[in-house]
């Protein structure tokens, strides 16, 4: 859009980001008072009006969060539709999410914030779930469990502010929506290995992801690549290597802290998101300083990031975790070194069988089979299939052979007559 456009109460002034279901944008409105303040429109795209399990879920995000009133979560100020179009109207952070400061333009290697930024950030959104998995209401526990926390989801703004956000895929005792049985939902990548397997699940899942978060911003590597479920349950079932594997520089505590917020058993997991936050907190205290100064940094590499892009959309980093130096690390590729390229992963006898990606959802009724990137390594020569005209010269010999030995024996007959 070129020009502002009226949107019910709401000028839609430009667009600021566009996914598979939903588009967001800057959009002005008037206070009582007649100020103009800017916040933020989640619109459905125009094929998604339609679908009402979409509606119910955009109208779950509203209604959790409008129960959550934390300096660390962008907060929802309306629900409702406008001609055939539902939105929700929210709290316009203004600078970029997180994902982006970790991400690198394409052709070069990945970005990691300073440990002390990155455990900033981090423990901000710790402290940010810690309040939303507590909430009460009439003394009821409401277990609100995001079910979708990563990078992408973390907003910062230009003066360092760290904002948690899209609650689209919380669960909790006030939504209205319900995960059918066998559904999964979230970022393959950030699954623990109980919501992987289609488990049931608790808030101890965002502590998972949170630490796949930290490991992701301290590093700038994914620890997991999945693209796909089947891939996530292969990678799950295999050690990674701590952050100092990654960059030697790292403090061992901070090592425990990530693994420990990643462990693939539950309950030697952090038990809560409060546990997290505090280990966090000792660690800023000892190697950060002033938060203030962190916050301060934070802001600085918002900057700089939207300076560097222009407000381009970011890409995708070429480094992924697989592709670091093999001395460094033990990985899936190095277990995975003597498989040929088109043989698929083996999954664990108990891993959900056929399983299917519909959007946000995959369910454990269709599986999907992909092949699972090798990493060979160096210095390990790649075994070539024969070219044709190799694979030819046997055939040859042996029919040669063959007509020599009957000529022979033919001539031996007629002789005999």
């Amino acid at each position: 859009m070129n020009q502002p456009q009226p949107f019910g109460p709401y000028t839609l002034l430009r667009r600021i980001g566009r996914g598979g279901m939903a588009e967001v944008f800057l959009a002005e409105t008037s206070s009582a008072e007649g100020e103009r303040r800017h916040l933020a429109i989640k619109r459905l795209l125009s094929p998604y009006n339609s679908d009402a399990q979409l509606i119910a879920m955009l109208a779950d995000e509203a209604r959790v969060s409008v129960w959550l009133h934390h300096p660390n979560i962008v907060q929802v100020f309306d629900f409702g539709c406008v001609g055939d179009h539902h939105y929700i109207a929210m709290e316009f952070v203004d600078g970029c999410d997180l994902c982006s400061l970790v991400r690198a333009p394409e052709g070069s290697s990945g970005r990691h914030l300073p440990l002390a930024t990155a455990v900033y950030a981090v423990h901000k959104i710790a402290d940010a779930l810690d309040y939303a998995h507590r909430r009460h209401h009439d003394g009821n526990p409401l277990r609100i469990v995001h079910r979708d926390v990563s990078p992408h989801n973390i907003l910062v703004s230009r003066d360092g502010e760290v904002r948690l956000t899209d609650f689209g895929l919380a669960r909790a005792e006030i939504a209205t929506h319900e995960t059918q049985e066998g559904i999964i939902r979230g970022k393959f990548a950030y699954m623990p290995k109980e919501q992987a397997y289609g488990k049931d699940i608790d808030h101890r899942v965002d502590i998972f992801a949170l630490g796949v978060t930290l490991y992701e911003a301290l590093c700038g590597v994914k620890p997991y690549t999945a693209s796909n479920l089947a891939q996530q349950i292969y990678q799950l079932e295999h050690p990674i290597p701590p952050p100092s594997a990654i960059l030697p520089t790292l403090p061992r505590e901070i090592d425990r802290i990530t693994m420990l917020a990643m462990h693939p058993n539950v309950e030697k997991r952090y038990q809560c998101a409060e546990e997290l936050a505090a280990d966090l907190a000792d660690l800023l205290s000892a190697f950060g300083g002033n938060p203030a100064e962190q916050r301060r940094d934070l802001g600085a590499h918002v900057m700089r990031r939207i300076q560097s892009r222009e407000i381009s959309p970011p890409k995708p980093p070429p480094m992924t975790i697989h592709e670091i130096p093999i001395n460094k690390t033990s990985l899936i590729a190095d277990e995975l070194q003597s498989r040929a390229d088109n043989n698929p992963p083996e999954l664990p006898k108990d891993a959900p069988q056929n399983v299917s990606l519909d959007l946000h959802e995959t369910r454990t009724d269709d599986l999907l089979t992909t092949k699972v990137p090798v990493q060979r390594r160096a210095g390990v020569e790649e075994k070539k299939p024969p070219t044709p005209t190799q694979s030819m010269w046997p055939k040859l010999l042996l029919a040669f052979v063959v007509g020599l030995v009957s000529g022979w024996l033919l001539h031996l007959w007629f002789a005999a007559l």
